[in-house]
């Protein structure tokens, strides 16, 4: 009931108390259209709690022993052993898969082969830590976690690989990122209150492309050849820009808009990745 209280609340940050493992509960404040009604509302809430309640990996960063990972098998034997339930969480795992991509985490089915029949048949046998970190062992040889590898867990409805998160954590990783003002401000603009100090201090620990006086008045130079020229875009865009031509960096965007600016600033270089 701790558990279900916190998740009602969605208000803090805190040790999850069936996990063990750092959970932000506002993460589950319903919103948009999932507000319109009683079953919209128990959807979010279960696929939010599901894809958030990790039990981490013995080992991996600020994991607390063995304690997390037993629960977390456990949790998945009793998904695995009952053929309705597995039937349920395909119904609804690979339909998502399909859209947004296969899960980094480790699944219930993944866990289930790892342990195998002995720890399925037998989950007294997990009371011995040297079980749990063989089943440990076996998912990571069977399948690294590729997003945030120092983190690995298991999730009943786990975090979605997505290259372009696996694309950022690589160049973090080759301290290959450079940030700036606009980018920040916007992120901060998107980000709920509570995580706004450990957004902040995350990025503002990475080296900035300043713009100083000289960047300002090239700024608004631009922005008066794109509009001669019959196009506009928002100044953030610009500014953005003027900060990758000034610092020589690629510009990492999915944003259209790039691609116009370069018809008058050429040496505006778009990041393309090209595979591991």
């Amino acid at each position: 009931m701790e558990e279900k209280a916190l998740v009602d609340a969605y208000s803090t940050s805190t040790s999850s108390p069936i996990t063990g493992v750092g959970v932000d509960y506002s993460l589950y404040t319903l919103r948009g259209h999932y507000t319109r009604n009683a079953d919209l509302r128990r959807h979010f809430v279960a696929m939010s709690v599901l894809g958030q309640a990790a039990f981490c990996l013995p080992g991996t960063s600020g994991c607390q022993g063995f304690e997390p990972a037993r629960r977390g098998i456990l949790a998945a034997r009793v998904l695995a052993r009952d053929p309705a339930l597995v039937e349920l969480w395909r119904t609804i795992y690979e339909p998502t898969a399909f859209l947004v991509g296969a899960s980094d985490d480790y699944t219930a089915p993944e866990v289930a082969a790892a342990a195998g029949a002995g720890v399925l048949d037998d989950p007294a046998t997990l009371a011995d830590d040297d079980v749990v970190q063989k089943v440990a062992a076996a998912l990571v040889t069977a399948r690294p976690v590729q997003v945030d590898p120092e983190r690995a867990s298991i999730r009943v409805m786990g975090s979605r690989f997505v290259v372009d998160a696996y694309v950022l954590d690589q160049l973090l990783a080759n301290e290959a990122v450079v940030v700036c003002g606009p980018v920040l401000a916007e992120l901060l603009a998107g980000t709920h209150p509570g995580d706004r100090d450990q957004v902040w201090h995350s990025l503002a620990s990475l080296p900035w492309a300043e713009l100083d006086r000289e960047a300002w008045r090239q700024v608004g130079e631009i922005a008066f050849e794109l509009r001669t020229a019959g196009t506009s875009l928002p100044l953030t865009d610009i500014e953005i820009a003027v900060a990758c031509l000034n610092t020589g960096a690629s510009l990492w965007t999915r944003d259209g808009d790039f691609a116009r600016l370069r018809a008058i600033r050429p040496a505006l270089d778009l990041y393309q990745w090209v595979g591991r």
